[in-house]
């Protein structure tokens, strides 16, 4: 069955809403976290940690062919 536009959206709201939800939980128990830590150990979280300076990028959607 198919879904119509308003409701699809809808669900996407609802979906971000709870993606925004678990994020401020990740982001409560990062900041505890944190915390403990030394300055050195929070230099390489910081470094280590999605968006640092030496994390890995991942870079979304299907690959490409190489061009001939």
């Amino acid at each position: 069955k198919s879904i119509s536009a308003p409701d699809r959206l809808q669900k996407l709201i609802e979906f971000e809403k709870a993606r925004g939800a678990t994020l401020e939980t990740v982001l409560a128990a990062t900041k505890s976290f944190y915390a403990t830590l030394t300055p050195e150990q929070r230099k390489t979280f910081d470094d280590l940690t999605p968006f640092g300076a030496r994390a890995p990028r991942h870079h979304g959607g299907p690959h490409k062919p190489p061009r001939p």
